[in-house]
């Protein structure tokens, strides 16, 4: 594992911080908040805006979780499924990143 403290990857560090602030959150079920959403959105903008890619499909399956969890009223078996479904999709974009951050 190589790191090299360049501006991109602190900030790649920054983004992966908030998604892991962003599960811990879901983890402790506030489903209302919006940080999954903000998490979402500077996803987009910082893919927009770095060299540094996630999987389209991956991020489109995120959010449309996230939205299902903050706006929709589930079942708690539902709520359950999507929640874990959320945290997955997080834990994957997280993990992209990583890799990119972290030359192996």
């Amino acid at each position: 594992m190589d790191f090299r403290a360049t501006p991109l990857n602190v900030t790649t560090l920054l983004v992966i911080v908030l998604g892991a602030i962003a599960g811990w959150f879901l983890a402790k079920r506030r489903y209302e908040s919006n940080l999954t959403l903000f998490f979402y959105l500077t996803v987009l903008v910082y893919a927009n805006w770095s060299d540094r890619y996630v999987d389209s499909t991956l991020f489109a399956v995120g959010l449309v979780f996230a939205l299902l969890l903050r706006f929709e009223f589930l079942n708690p078996p539902l709520t359950k499924l999507v929640m874990a479904l959320e945290v997955c999709a997080l834990v994957a974009i997280n993990l992209s990143y990583l890799g990119q951050v972290f030359t192996f």
